[in-house]
């Protein structure tokens, strides 16, 4: 009787584990086409970011054609502005160096008795800068008729 209870256990003990580890396998191992399946989830996820970074960067390329066409554009503004600034500097000390210069006078005779007696009139002196405004031309073209 012995015999017969180890051998009959031994037979179901052989059979509950091959069951279990058949089982158990089955569990862990994956079927054949899930291995296809997850590549290929894998290869799409790959592609849709890489898509998405390609997007990204079409973008940041434009904004950086933007900032550099605004660069440009701020650099021509502020040349300008400094050659504006540089005029009229250059008129105010014009101006203050004219104001600083004394005024040189003649003396204008009439020799005809009904005018009357000669009177001082302030003449300018010429500068390196060009003629007086005064003898410029009108915006016209023609001269200014003289006052």
């Amino acid at each position: 009787m012995l015999r017969l209870r180890f051998s009959s256990g031994l037979i179901l003990g052989l059979i509950l584990g091959l069951v279990a580890g058949a089982s158990l396998l089955l569990l862990w191992k994956r079927p054949p086409g899930a291995e296809q399946e997850t590549l290929a989830l894998q290869v799409q996820d790959l592609s849709r970011r890489l898509e998405d970074t390609r997007g990204e960067r079409d973008r940041l390329l434009r904004q950086v054609e933007q900032f550099e066409k605004l660069a440009a554009q701020m650099t021509a503004g502020l040349t300008s502005l400094e050659q504006r600034v540089a005029g009229v500097q250059a008129a105010q000390e014009e101006a203050r160096r004219r104001q600083a210069e004394p005024t040189a006078t003649r003396t204008v005779r009439d020799p005809t008795p009904t005018q009357p007696l000669p009177t001082a009139v302030p003449t300018q002196v010429p500068t390196e800068a060009g003629p007086p405004p005064e003898a410029a031309p009108a915006a016209g073209g023609a001269e200014a008729p003289p006052p």
